[in-house]
């Protein structure tokens, strides 16, 4: 190892390490201008800085409703081996999940239509953290419109009867449908 002296403090040359992880023997030698001297040994542990882990995969960034999102995770760590490592999800929405294995899943639904904002981490044993940010857009799928009045059940013979029926779309506004009513019937 090479040290220097700075600041009343020695200082182990970092670029000079050349293992991951050693303990070696250290003996410091303090002289005066008199001659005289004080020395100290120690056991030093010298420990390579962790490497924080790398994405390696890419996320798919557009997802459709009612069909489930799967995003297989692939990171890699020189210190950890892929079982060792934690995600999370820092930004996500509130019914994605992480699977074991790093799938990252989610079935978006009607409400879901558009984009959503995400945020994994990935955490190494060490405490080193990778996060990878991306946004997906939710397409829409057509869905049926539903009825939301109820019938009279009543009628009369001979007098008319009126049953004003209202429906919704259940899509957003912005997909231009148009309902159509009809009725089956005598």
């Amino acid at each position: 190892f090479i040290f220097t002296y700075s600041n009343n403090s020695l200082v182990i040359d970092e670029g000079r390490v050349s293992h991951n992880e050693v303990t070696t023997v250290c003996d410091v030698v303090v002289r005066d201008q008199q001659g005289l001297q004080a020395k100290e040994s120690f056991q030093l542990e010298v420990f390579k800085r962790n490497e924080l882990p790398t994405w390696l995969s890419r996320p798919l960034l557009q997802a459709k409703q009612g069909e489930t999102y799967s995003y297989q995770i692939k990171v890699q760590d020189a210190e950890d081996s892929l079982s060792d490592l934690t995600v999370r999800l820092i930004e996500h929405p509130p019914t994605m999940t992480v699977k074991t294995g790093g799938v990252v899943s989610w079935k978006p639904e009607n409400k879901d239509v558009g984009e959503h904002k995400v945020t994994l981490e990935v955490i190494d044993t060490k405490g080193g953290a990778a996060q990878q940010s991306f946004a997906i857009v939710v397409e829409n799928a057509n869905d049926p419109p539903i009825i939301v009045s109820s019938p009279v059940k009543a009628a009369q013979v001979g007098a008319l009867y009126i049953y004003r029926v209202w429906a919704l779309d259940q899509d957003p506004t912005n997909t231009g449908d148009i309902l159509d009513f009809e009725i089956d019937g005598p």
